[in-house]
């Protein structure tokens, strides 16, 4: 934005002298936004986006004159208050050829982004960006990833006479989180947000590489590229996402054979709900293209199952028969190991242990005992009268959050008091499911 107006002493109209300071202050707050000074009664200003509506106070002559930015009536043909009006009728975008267009790179050398020289129209108010300059990210967590918008933020015509017209950039920080997404926009009445790009932010880095800032070069208004102008040459790997392009847009004619590699997509962007069923086949796959990084985590859990002996999702096992057990007597049945559980993914587990019994006498009282990675104990005290085998069971539920290692089941019987009791046979089963 730039501000230039004329400080004049009345009656005569005549400039103040050189060197008379003026305060420009926003009219929402009357707050200072900068001090300006006169040559022959001029002065200018000039800045990034927009503060709003905004005043001009000077003092001359023992007098302070004030002037508002606000339109008191139309000017000629057209009415120059309601020029934002007019501009709503042209879509939200960056203005193509003004400045770098407002392009969104980084160098990799710390945690910020460029945002080059440009111009934006969002809901009829003008950001303009006077020159290339850096905007800082914020830092990253320690073990989760994050997306993070980059917006031009506006305050449209009818929230406010004293706020409306308001232009500025900003960085809106996404959440943390083992399956990152971006944040939510605000698009209202009183504050719109229109993004010009995003920044991936990985886990525990200082700075932030070339390849994860995606610029939304498709988002212009005026002139659009001519019929192919636009190559693979003159894109950046991965600046092409999936939310920057319309469902059934780009179709099989339009893509050469083995154009499109899996170093050309970003992680977690083509979905099943992208994907018509068998578009993609073996054919179509790259050997050794799809990793475990790129399933999601409920894949990941059926590709970590070992099917010798103690697999990781709904093992199961059965208890042989191990004798007599005295009363005060603690026997572990069996252990099983579920996983290893993906690292931050949250599981429901359910577990489940049985086992017959007979006491050798004529009574005695038995407790099955269940628990789930060193947790609380599920208990079920059982008492047999009359040496006849009986089934004694037991259940317990519990949500695990993930850590890269196995989470280990118990199941064990306790003498509790009567004779000493036979165990004979029976069978464990855990279940995890990932949430």
């Amino acid at each position: 934005m730039i501000v230039r107006g004329r400080l004049t002493a009345l009656p005569a109209d005549t400039p103040v002298p050189n060197g008379t300071s003026g305060e420009l202050r926003r009219a929402v707050d009357n707050s200072l936004i900068v001090a300006v000074t006169t040559t022959d009664g001029w002065y200018t200003y000039e800045m990034d986006g927009s503060p709003g509506p905004l005043y001009v106070q000077w003092t001359y002559a023992g007098v302070t004159h004030t002037s508002h930015s606000k339109i008191t009536g139309p000017s000629a043909a057209t009415d120059v208050g309601n020029v934002a009006l007019y501009m709503q009728a042209f879509t939200n975008g960056i203005i193509s050829g003004a400045g770098a267009n407002l392009a969104l790179t980084a160098t990799g050398a710390a945690m910020n982004v460029t945002v080059g020289a440009g111009a934006a129209l969002v809901r009829g108010i003008l950001y303009d960006r006077l020159a290339s300059s850096t905007v800082p990210i914020a830092a990253a967590h320690a073990t989760l990833g994050r997306l993070d918008y980059v917006v031009v933020r506006v305050v449209p015509r009818g929230a406010g006479e004293n706020i409306e017209g308001k232009a500025e950039l900003v960085v809106i920080t996404g959440t943390p989180s083992a399956t990152p997404a971006l944040p939510a926009l605000t698009q209202t009445a009183a504050l719109y947000e229109f993004a010009i790009g995003y920044v991936v932010v990985d886990a525990a880095v200082a700075t932030i590489a070339s390849n994860k800032v995606v610029y939304f070069s498709t988002s212009f208004v005026g002139a659009t590229p001519s019929a192919g102008s636009v190559t693979t040459s003159s894109m950046a790997a991965n600046s092409v996402t999936s939310a920057a392009i319309v469902n059934g847009t780009i179709t099989g004619a339009d893509i050469a054979a083995n154009t499109i590699t899996s170093s050309n997509i970003l992680d977690g962007t083509i979905l099943a709900v992208d994907l018509a069923d068998g578009a993609v086949t073996t054919a179509k796959l790259a050997d050794l293209g799809v990793t475990e990084t790129k399933l999601a985590a409920a894949v990941q859990t059926k590709l970590n199952e070992t099917y010798t002996g103690r697999p990781s999702l709904m093992p199961g096992t059965e208890v042989v028969a191990t004798g007599t057990l005295s009363v005060g007597t603690t026997r572990t049945l069996y252990t099983l190991a579920v996983g290893p559980l993906t690292t931050g993914v949250t599981y429901d587990i359910a577990a489940f242990g049985g086992v017959t019994v007979r006491n050798n006498v004529n009574s005695g009282t038995v407790v099955t005992k269940i628990n789930i990675n060193g947790g609380t104990d599920r208990t079920h005290e059982w008492q047999n009268v009359g040496g006849v085998p009986r089934w004694t069971e037991v259940k317990q539920s519990a949500a695990v959050v993930g850590t890269g290692a196995a989470v280990n089941v118990s199941f064990r019987i306790t003498g509790q008091s009567g004779d000493s009791t036979d165990v004979r046979a029976g069978e464990v089963f855990v279940m995890a499911i990932p949430r």
